[in-house]
């Protein structure tokens, strides 16, 4: 059958800290079907906490990238026995977490462009298609030392956030980088190409490594946010004159047709050949896809605790600021995402359910409901998760006591 002749459906996915989700859709928007893979329920022989490995030294956080792909194949075993008709599928992309970061080796781009049909994903390019196995993801808070040198070759945070959208955060990529590049030298040297987890999904999609889309791209510290190109002093001081090429091409938009399918999807899964790969974003950039009317705000309670702020293409470009985020917008030419990220969302109201609801839901709501509101004067700060906001230097902890005003 044709594709003209197929009702057409379209793919999404979504590699977030603690889970990969699917769900497809119709030419109309019906969904037709949602599934997931929970890495610590499905995959506890990787040995992550709500999907992510503390350590070995005070800061790191990380994921191991054969988790990600074993999870995308038993996704996919789960979708074939619920009878998704992947022949349907005329167009995949999605997002993932931001500014986590995936190393691929010097073999990355045969292997991927020779996978075995009869071989599934993980056993094929783990270890051998990556130069470091657990990538840094976007609760990292190892690299202090990195960021302030960043800051200080630009003349300040404020001139970085001025350049780049951005202040230098631990968690952003070019920072992770820069501490490869110091502390692993061989890792780094065995690199072939960097891609983020959004743009690395697509790479296992489209059977080459893919490009960086522009948006994900914002939240790096490594380009310039209105322009939408690499800047080159960011690159040299982060990972030296070596890091373009790893890069690989400029970001691109979110609406970019990256290619067709590979051909190991056809055969493996029975795709679609004429199937598209368009580019994967950051989690939060594709929460303004659909609400991005000049005005239009998005407050989001997952893992970490976002608002983002749609911003129309004007004639003088937005102020930026050293509390905050300004990202280039996924699908919109010359318009921007103001946001604010607080890494201790999910996890700080989680402490709490757990430790006075018993780890229910509905428990800790009638908690909440039940307590006046102001709850009395008193406002506790939980840090489960190294913060960002309040920026470290405050005197708050993890152990501080309740705050009273």
């Amino acid at each position: 059958m044709s594709s003209d002749e197929i009702s057409p459906l379209f793919l999404g996915l979504d590699l977030s800290t603690q889970k990969l989700k699917a769900i497809v859709i119709s030419e109309d928007s019906v969904v037709v079907h949602e599934i997931a893979v929970n890495f610590q329920r499905d995959l506890p022989h990787y040995g992550t906490t709500n999907g992510a490995i503390k350590g070995p030294d005070e800061g790191e956080v990380t994921s191991p990238v054969a988790m990600w792909l074993e999870a995308l194949d038993l996704l996919m075993q789960r979708m074939k026995d619920a009878d998704i008709e992947f022949g349907s599928i005329m167009g995949v992309s999605g997002a993932a977490q931001q500014h986590g970061s995936v190393y691929w080796s010097a073999d990355a781009e045969n292997v991927l462009s020779s996978l075995n049909a009869r071989e599934s994903l993980h056993v094929q390019l783990a270890p051998g298609a990556f130069s470091l196995q657990n990538a840094p993801i976007w609760q990292d808070s190892s690299t202090t030392r990195e960021c302030r040198e960043l800051e200080e070759a630009v003349g300040g945070a404020q001139a970085l956030a001025d350049l780049t959208g951005s202040r230098a955060y631990e968690r952003f990529t070019g920072p992770q980088i820069k501490r490869i590049r110091r502390l692993k030298p061989e890792v780094y040297a065995a690199t072939s190409r960097v891609s983020l987890v959004s743009s690395f999904l697509s790479s296992l999609f489209l059977g080459t490594i893919a490009p960086i889309e522009v948006s994900d791209a914002s939240g790096m510290n490594l380009m310039n946010v209105l322009t939408c190109k690499w800047d080159n002093r960011l690159l040299d001081n982060c990972g030296g004159p070596e890091l373009r090429a790893k890069l690989g091409p400029e970001p691109v938009p979110g609406g970019t047709v990256l290619g067709r399918i590979a051909q190991w999807w056809i055969e493996r899964w029975g795709f679609n050949p004429e199937c598209i790969v368009a580019p994967f974003t950051g989690d939060n950039p594709a929460t303004m896809v659909a609400l991005s009317t000049p005005g239009d705000a998005v407050l989001s309670l997952g893992t970490s605790t976002t608002f983002l702020l749609a911003i129309p293409p004007a004639d003088a470009p937005p102020a930026r600021f050293t509390t905050s985020h300004l990202l280039s917008h996924p699908t919109t030419p010359d318009a921007q995402i103001a946001m604010l990220c607080y890494k201790n969302g999910a996890l700080a109201r989680e402490q709490v359910r757990d430790r006075y609801a018993g780890g229910d839901w509905d428990k800790y709501n009638a908690l909440v409901e039940a307590t006046p509101p102001g709850n009395g004067g008193t406002l506790r700060l939980l840090f489960p998760a190294a913060r960002d906001h309040p920026p470290p230097e405050s005197k708050a902890t993890s152990s501080s006591p309740p705050l009273t005003r």
